[in-house]
């Protein structure tokens, strides 16, 4: 019993040793990957690492200017750099971290080419390899000037709900380019781009303008300078609408039941902004006055149409012609003077007026014509505008009351002037 128990303990004192070893050849293996890491990392001078297609920068190019001499080549020249140093500084150096500038004020100011030694500045803890001896290849032209005109190129022109661009007013129509005579002899023009997706109203918008050679290339040079860069334009979006020409009676007397009306021409194509013709209302009805417009049953008239502001249109006039039919008629009846007065006259005023009788002209339907006799119409007038300083005969226009059951039916037809003579109190 005692050996049996002797032997577990020893199986179980054998079970932790070996953990225990175990353990300890991982944490051995642990720290060994540790000290290659920072020897890798942070000790090892010798890691070396190529950063490719660094650009070189042209510095000081205005001191051409003194000498009228312009870079014509030169830009976008790239150069490899080879570096050295510990992986851990390496490792985190990007190619924007390189600088390379070749100063070009340092070289003979001729129009030719030039070998320009390139400066190399790289992070601290790196070191070039193959020194920083590097020499680039630059081209000096004369410099010169050149106007070119200005152009527009539209793309996405399908604009929906059938508007459309109108006219674009440009600020300006040229360009004036300085630079190397080699390269403005390539340019031929200056455009803008402009978009036209998504715009469905009137758009200002700010474009840089671009320079091209005669096949549509785009020219680009730092060295270039030209003016203006950019340019604010509007973008006018216009809409161009028919319009049906609707016509209304001023009394609403006669109608549509009772009257043809026949407008030349019946509709009027409207242009303007978006915006505007979006909102509708474009032009106003035509006014048919069933008093004044008419002669017998006919009315025949050119009307001046009117619109909303900033709009054109097709025609600017139409001709309304309203034929009453056979349900309504006319009939003339003469006033006499018991049916003729005033009202309103201011105090003091002194005046007299005609008592001739006159005669109306009634528009109705037939019974209600017929319904009518001279009593039942008076003419009235309204003196109350008049005052002590009126002197002279004045025309004075005449409401024609219906006193009958069929007024709402009857309507007079013209005008009725009567004349009144306003005198001198006490004369």
């Amino acid at each position: 019993m005692a050996e049996e128990m002797n032997q577990k303990l020893n199986s179980s004192e054998n079970r932790k040793n070996k953990i225990i070893q175990n353990v300890a050849k991982i944490l051995c293996v642990i720290i060994a990957f540790g000290l290659w890491i920072y020897v890798m990392m942070v000790e090892s001078p010798e890691y070396e690492e190529t950063f490719r297609n660094i650009p070189v920068n042209l510095i000081k190019t205005e001191a051409l200017d003194q000498y009228d001499l312009a870079v014509y080549s030169g830009y976008g020249t790239v150069i490899d750099v080879k570096l050295a140093g510990k992986k851990s500084i390496l490792s985190k150096v990007t190619p924007s971290d390189i600088v390379v500038t070749a100063d070009v004020s340092k070289t003979e100011m001729t129009a030719d080419s030039h070998a320009i030694k390139a400066s190399i500045n790289v992070p601290s803890g790196c070191k070039i390899i193959g020194g920083d001896s590097v020499y680039i290849t630059v081209y000096f032209d004369e410099s010169s000037q050149k106007t070119v005109s200005l152009s527009e190129r539209r793309n996405n022109t399908n604009l929906s709900d059938g508007a459309f661009v109108g006219t674009i007013e440009w600020p300006f129509e040229k360009v004036t380019v300085t630079g190397a005579g080699t390269v403005l002899n390539r340019i031929e023009k200056a455009v803008v781009d402009i978009d036209m997706s998504g715009i469905s109203r009137t758009t200002t918008i700010t474009q840089t303008i671009t320079l091209l050679d005669a096949n549509d290339n785009v020219i680009e040079s730092p060295y270039l300078d030209y003016y203006p860069k950019e340019v604010t334009l509007t973008i006018p979006i216009n809409k161009t609408v028919t319009v049906p020409l609707d016509a209304y009676f001023k009394y609403g007397f006669l109608g549509y039941d009772n009257t043809e009306v026949i407008i030349s021409p019946g509709s009027v194509d409207i242009t303007g902004d978006a915006d505007i013709i979006n909102k509708g209302n474009l032009v106003e009805s035509l006014e048919i006055d069933e008093k004044l417009d008419f002669s017998g049953n006919r009315c025949d008239k050119s009307v001046q149409l009117r619109f909303v502001d900033n709009v054109s249109v097709s025609t600017t006039s139409a001709q309304v012609t309203a034929i009453i039919d056979n349900s309504i008629r006319t009939r003339k009846i003469t006033v006499f003077e018991e049916n003729i007065r005033d009202v309103g006259a201011n105090p003091g005023v002194k005046y007299s007026y005609s008592k001739d009788p006159v005669t109306v002209t009634l528009m109705g339907s037939m019974d209600a014509l017929a319904a009518l006799s001279a009593s039942d119409i008076n003419i009235v007038l309204d003196l109350s505008p008049y005052f002590g300083n009126n002197k002279g005969t004045v025309m004075v226009t005449g409401t024609i009351e219906i006193n009958s059951d069929f007024s709402g039916q009857i309507i007079e037809v013209g005008s009725y002037n009567i004349p009144v003579t306003f005198t001198e109190p006490g004369s």
